[in-house]
């Protein structure tokens, strides 16, 4: 299975914005370090990089694992 490209430019654009200010926040809570924070806070800040980064690769690609599915988004 390949990864065809199946997203025009409107999505892939949308995509690696919304990646870049996920991947924004998550470093960014990191680095602020708040006094008491707990482990889910760390996991969810971690899970906010990751997203980020996979809404990055998929509009870099062109690819829209949803759509892979069958599932029709708008974009």
């Amino acid at each position: 299975m390949g990864f065809r490209q199946n997203i025009e430019r409107t999505g892939r654009v949308l995509r690696i914005g919304a990646g870049l200010v996920l991947v924004g926040s998550g470093v960014a809570g990191l680095m602020i370090a708040i006094p008491g924070a707990t482990w889910p806070w760390r996991v969810f800040q971690i899970a906010l990089i990751l997203t980020g980064a996979f809404a990055i690769l998929e509009g870099a690609i062109g690819w829209c694992a949803l759509r892979a599915m069958g599932i029709r988004t708008r974009l």
